[in-house]
């Protein structure tokens, strides 16, 4: 599996060894400070040397990644199916319905 980095305040590169069927990506740092969090300092994304891995190779494989991660915990009740086609009755595109039930939650519920 291919990674995918990039890095915000250093120019680091990992060391690549291979072992057998694995690549190992290390990253080293030495003779640097720990940063210590103080109160009004810039976030700590801005100060802070960081390297963001990722094996996913666009959005649209995180999209698919996470709708695997959370269908499966999505229940519709059939009261709910009844009231989204109340709701999107009057529509013929998807994005208007998504639209009016997106308009509806704004209306009927308060969330903070």
């Amino acid at each position: 599996m291919e990674l995918r980095f990039r890095n915000q305040n250093t120019d680091i590169q990992p060391s690549v060894d291979h072992a057998g069927n694995k690549v190992i990506y290390r990253w080293e740092v030495k003779g640097k400070e720990t940063e210590i969090a103080e109160n009004n300092m810039p976030r700590i994304g801005e100060v802070c040397q960081m390297v963001a891995v990722t094996f996913l190779k666009s959005w649209a494989q995180f999209a698919d990644l996470i709708w695997y991660l959370f269908n499966k915990n999505i229940v519709i009740s059939p009261e709910m199916k009844t009231k989204i086609a109340e709701i999107t009755k009057n529509h013929n595109l998807l994005r208007e319905k998504i639209q009016s039930v997106i308009k509806y939650i704004q209306d009927e519920y308060r969330y903070v």
